[in-house]
C-alpha cells in the first residue's frame, strides 16, 4: 500500500473479511461487489475495477468474474499480462490463452473489469507530498474497516491435503532411439 501511496492519489475503503484460502469465491465476490456499490458518487458507467485473476478462489480465476457479473460489467478479461491505454481512449489488452499464449483484445472503454495476472504497466514516480496526503485518510480508513463474517452458504470442508504424486516410471536399458520414439508416440495417441 506504501508503494502505491506514494505514487498516485486513491481513497481507501477497507473490508475486514476472511483472507484464508476457504473462502468460497461467490460470498467473497458478493461482497466486492457490495462494498464497491456502497461507494459514494461512483460512477458505474465509468468504472474500471482491477483484481488479482486467481485470487481468493483457490486458483479458480472465478472471483473477479463473479464480481463483473454482480456489477454488470460485460466486458471481462481475465488472466490480463499487459493492459495499453489507445489515443482514443480506448484498450489494447493482452490476455492469456491456453498453450502458454496471449489473445491481443481492444475494448472501447469503461466499465470493464481486469482480472490481472502478471501485470506489465509503467508506474508512476514517487511523490512523498503525496504519499503523506494518502497516509492522512489510510490511517483512519482502516480503523474503520467493516468487519464482515464471509458466509460459507453451504460450503464446508471435511478435509484438505496436497494431491499425491502419481509416477509411474519405467526403467529399460538398450533400447535405440526409434523404439522410443515408437512408445512415445503409441502413448500419445491413446
Amino acid at each position: 500500500m506504501m508503494t502505491i501511496a506514494q505514487r498516485v492519489s486513491f481513497e481507501l475503503v477497507p473490508v475486514d473479511a476472511s483472507a484464508s484460502g476457504f473462502a468460497d469465491a461467490h460470498s467473497t465476490a458478493a461482497l466486492l461487489a457490495e462494498t464497491i456499490q456502497g461507494i459514494a458518487g461512483v460512477d458505474r458507467s465509468r468504472l474500471l475495477v482491477f483484481g488479482g485473476w486467481e485470487s481468493a478462489s483457490r486458483g479458480a480465476g472465478a472471483t473477479m468474474q463473479l464480481v463483473g457479473e454482480r456489477l454488470g460489467i460485460l466486458d471481462q478479461f481475465q488472466g490480463v499480462d499487459q493492459l495499453s491505454v489507445q489515443g482514443d481512449g480506448s484498450f489494447e489488452v493482452l490476455e492469456r490463452i491456453e498453450a502458454g499464449r496471449h489473445q491481443v483484445s481492444v475494448c472501447a472503454g469503461p466499465p470493464a473489469l481486469f482480472g490481472w495476472a502478471t501485470g506489465n504497466l509503467p508506474e508512476a514516480r514517487n511523490n512523498p507530498q503525496v504519499g503523506m496526503a494518502n497516509m492522512r485518510t489510510v490511517m483512519p480508513a482502516l480503523q474503520k474497516a467493516k468487519s464482515v463474517p464471509l458466509p460459507s452458504g453451504g460450503l464446508h470442508f471435511l478435509s484438505a491435503s496436497p494431491p499425491k504424486q502419481q509416477r509411474q516410471t519405467r526403467v529399460v536399458k538398450d533400447l535405440s532411439a526409434e523404439q522410443v520414439a515408437q512408445e512415445i508416440a503409441g502413448w500419445i495417441g491413446k
